[in-house]
């Protein structure tokens, strides 16, 4: 079977699944550049590529395993006269679909870069156990 087979298959058994797919089909946008980047620590780290942006301009915010990164936009006009203007902060929204048992570790922002740590965290259920033989 291929992927979209499966995905069709999918789609024709399911209830409440059409927002996500809905909102995977329409965001194309290509702002900001990003990268996900497995760590290390077996983690996952989202990095954004924020030229020109300071940490309060940008908002990071979760709900209903969503991430969110969001800015109004900073640019403002002012009287300088611009040769050649490449650098623009103008408003963005991007969101993230996060994994069941994915939370947020650490969100930091240096070099123009933002990044968003996250962890796996098991419920006591889900984590391995081992047991001693008497």
């Amino acid at each position: 079977m291929t992927n979209s087979t499966l995905i069709q298959h999918f789609l024709n058994r399911s209830i409440g699944w059409d927002n996500l797919f809905d909102s995977i089909a329409t965001n194309r946008s290509n702002f900001p550049p990003y990268n996900i980047v497995k760590s290390e620590d077996d983690g996952t780290e989202i990095q954004l590529a924020l030229a020109g942006y300071s940490k309060d301009d940008i908002e990071v915010s979760v709900q209903d395993k969503v991430l969110t990164i969001s800015s109004s936009g900073v640019d403002k006009q002012d009287d300088i006269e611009y040769n050649y203007r490449g650098v623009a902060k103008r408003a963005f929204t991007i969101k993230f679909s996060i994994g069941q048992y994915q939370e947020v570790k650490d969100v930091s922002m240096k070099d123009g870069m933002l990044f968003i740590s996250f962890e796996t965290v098991l419920p006591e259920d889900k984590k391995l156990k081992t047991f001693t033989i008497n």
